[in-house]
């Protein structure tokens, strides 16, 4: 039961942040060329 929860915990936690770390890591890192054309000062 105990790992049942922490199972569901965990599910829900991942659901929640994983939006906010996707792009937060997206604008990290320029990994599309399409739009780092612009971004970059080269």
């Amino acid at each position: 039961m105990i790992a049942a929860a922490l199972c569901v915990l965990a599910a829900a936690a991942i659901v929640i942040t994983a939006p906010g770390v996707l792009s937060a890591w997206r604008h990290s890192n320029p990994r599309p060329r399409a739009h780092s054309h612009r971004s970059w000062p080269r």
